[in-house]
């Protein structure tokens, strides 16, 4: 508190907002830009500028599970790609007219076959058209359009049931997170049979990323309208009463308090039971645990206590996503300079680790580089001094890394695919 007094002689008191003490993370090993690519344009055209790749998801290794390959799916305008890292070449697009991606999503499953089946790798994608298309990539086919019982607006987000591969978790603008089967298509024919297992509501707002707790059963959804976590174990359950009071309850942010509206325009899970979301028109990024707030569960509410807050930029950008590996320990966000903030949470990922009162700076920060193009062809000039422009008017919408942290891939609104690799 602070002392003051007036002209009266009448003592005053006004409180002194206290000082945030400032700590920077573990440095990270630092990444070089390898391949910065635009493979989403309308009519393949070098200078569009306008087409947003909203999403990217590295491929599941088929070999060693809980690894990725270097193959990595990206979204955003009519299309969905895939691109080797290692080479920068692009080894498949899929294309549907009208369409805009803002999703997709990855599942390893078995194809049905008279034997003993083919483990094979199988990729959801979904947009402006509420339709959720599986792609079988191996194959360069679109083998499904599943529309019964689907979203009556946009689907924003996807993701796959972390034990049950054929269990695809979908959230769109109608406020509705819809749990689909997507079976298993057979192995000549693809025909597979799909449905609905489970709608939730949530009062029409957007929901825009979802991330599933193994341990508890709960799928945890942030939205435009707050955070909330569903049980699913129990809303699946035929031996359970689908009204349980603890099928679902409204986490609490820290900042909740303070805020009108509570507006979670990023959520992803770090690791088995830590999470980290950002929320608009805030400056930081905050790890909580989730067994803390499901332990803290009072009258359908839990209110959040960060284990720590990570600084990042300010802003009124909205839809800049986090990204990470689960498990991996490194965190990461964009921003609307085309910068990459990387963190090093390592430690917050166990839990006898305390919580971090100070603001956590970036462990680094990867700059919009300076491009070059490395032929002649007029084209791909042209290209590279259009990328050099764009620093001051890139908002990188999303990012992401691979299993071993060997690449990071980030896109952008102004239509890039950015791959970038360790330094040796």
């Amino acid at each position: 508190m602070c002392l003051t007094t007036d002209s009266k002689n009448s003592t005053q008191y006004t409180r002194i907002k206290p000082v945030v003490p400032v700590t920077r993370l573990p440095t990270l090993p630092d990444f070089e830009p390898a391949y910065f690519l635009r493979c989403h344009s309308v009519k393949n055209d070098a200078l569009d500028h306008s087409t947003r790749v909203w999403r990217c998801a590295f491929e599941p290794s088929l070999d060693v599970p809980g690894q990725t390959t270097n193959i990595v799916a990206t979204c955003g305008g009519d299309s969905v790609c895939l691109l080797d890292c290692s080479t920068g070449k692009l080894m498949m697009r899929y294309k549907h007219p009208k369409e805009h991606f803002f999703a997709l999503a990855w599942t390893t499953l078995t194809m049905k076959n008279k034997e003993n089946g083919i483990r094979t790798n199988i990729l959801a994608a979904a947009g402006a058209n509420k339709v959720v298309r599986l792609i079988h990539p191996i194959q360069h086919l679109c083998y499904a359009d599943m529309t019964r019982g689907a979203h009556t607006r946009s689907i924003s987000t996807l993701l796959f049931h972390p034990k049950k591969e054929t269990w695809l978790f979908s959230g769109g603008t109608d406020g509705k997170i819809i749990l689909w089967d997507i079976g298993r298509p057979s192995v000549s024919s693809y025909k597979f049979a799909y449905g609905p297992l489970l709608v939730l509501k949530n009062s029409g707002v957007d929901i825009l990323n979802l991330a599933f707790m193994t341990g508890t059963g709960y799928l945890v959804c942030g939205s435009e309208g707050g955070c909330y976590a569903h049980n699913i174990d129990v809303l699946t359950s035929d031996e359970q009463s689908k009204s349980d009071q603890t099928s679902k309850f409204e986490i609490r942010l820290p900042d909740w308090k303070t805020t009108k509206k509570v507006f979670v325009d990023a959520l992803v899970q770090v690791s088995d039971d830590l999470i980290a979301s950002k929320c608009t028109e805030q400056s930081h990024i905050q790890l909580w645990s989730f067994s803390s707030a499901l332990a803290k569960v009072n009258k359908g509410k839990s209110e959040v206590v960060p284990v720590a807050t990570l600084d990042w930029k300010t802003t009124d950008e909205f839809y800049i996503n986090l990204g990470t590996y689960c498990n991996s320990g490194m965190l990461m966000c964009g921003d609307d300079n085309g910068r990459l903030w990387l963190y090093d949470v390592r430690k917050f990922q166990n839990k006898s680790t305390a919580a971090c009162d100070s603001l956590l700076k970036p462990a680094r920060l990867l700059p919009w580089p300076v491009c070059s193009a490395r032929t002649k062809r007029g084209k791909d000039r042209i290209l590279a001094e259009d990328i050099a422009k764009q620093t001051e008017r890139t908002i990188i919408n999303s990012a992401t890394t691979n299993w071993n942290q060997h690449y990071i891939v980030s896109v952008t609104d102004n239509n890039m695919v950015c791959i970038w690799t360790k330094t040796r």
